[in-house]
């Protein structure tokens, strides 16, 4: 789910706190007048509200989050924990202890990276370019 959610918010610039209230309902597949598929968000946050636009991979993301998911309903949190509760943390934890233990918590100039999904598809983070490391299949071991 960690994967996915970085996915999500890096591809559509959501904040935090709107992937935190990010519901199933807030979400809505379209099809333009090509046939394409895109994805429309409603996110709030600080009091405020915004529409994403974002392209169909993201309704990807959104699918493989949907299938592993207790919390599928309408008005269900779309990032969760296994029990199907609201993620309070939207995963930082594990992301963090992800890049402690593959010493890729600090930057290319030694100073400490903080361990965050705040860059844009055009202008990936340190912590982005880790977390694409990290979860690249080819880097995975099996026991």
């Amino acid at each position: 789910m960690a994967y996915n959610s970085t996915l999500i918010m890096t591809n559509t610039g959501m904040r935090t706190m709107e992937a935190g209230n990010l519901r199933w309902r807030d979400i809505d597949v379209r099809t333009d007048q090509h046939n394409r598929k895109f994805v429309c968000i409603n996110v709030r946050g600080k009091g405020k509200f915004r529409e994403l636009v974002a392209a169909s991979n993201v309704a990807s993301y959104l699918d493989r989050i949907k299938a592993i998911s207790k919390a599928t309903k309408a008005d269900d949190f779309v990032f969760t924990t296994n029990a199907g509760k609201p993620a309070v943390n939207l995963y930082n934890s594990l992301i963090e202890s992800l890049l402690t233990e593959s010493g890729l918590l600090q930057s290319s100039s030694g100073s400490p990276a903080a361990p965050t999904v705040s860059a844009t598809p055009t202008q990936p983070s340190a912590s982005w370019k880790s977390l694409t490391y990290i979860f690249s299949p080819s880097k995975w071991e099996l026991p």
